[in-house]
Order: C-alpha cells, then structure tokens, then sequence
C-alpha cells in the first residue's frame, strides 16, 4: 500500500508525545484492553498519569501495561 493515501493527512507513528490531547497517539499500545479508571491524560495536564489496581508477582499478570508501537517490515 502506498502512503500517504490521497485525500488523507501523512500521519507518522514515530512521533515525541507531549500529551497534551485528551487522546493517545497511534503510536502507543496497551498490553491488553486498559483499566480506563487507572490512567488520566487530564489529572495532570501535559502528563499521562498510570495508577496500579493491585501489586503483582510479575510483569505478565501486570494491567494498563502501556508500550509504544515498533515500526519494521
């Protein structure tokens, strides 16, 4: 597929994130679907603020796990 598609803005993925929108940019991804009352774009503005639900043993039983998104072929 050839980008930018016509009629459609270029939107890059690898991009500086000042979170300063009420919503995440593509670029970031969650490890599975979040705990919307655990995180916060507007607590703090400017911030993206992450709150544990509960201490866990490891990092696979971990929630609202966010990471950003790895571009390749």
């Amino acid at each position: 597929m050839e980008k930018p598609i016509k009629g459609y803005p270029e939107t890059p993925l690898v991009i500086s994130d000042d979170f300063t929108s009420t919503k995440l940019a593509l670029n970031w991804q969650w490890n599975h679907n979040p705990d919307n009352k655990r995180w916060s774009l507007t607590e703090r503005p400017g911030y993206m603020r992450l709150k544990t639900g509960k201490v866990v043993q490891n990092i696979f039983e971990a929630r609202n796990t966010l990471s950003q998104r790895t571009e390749g072929p």
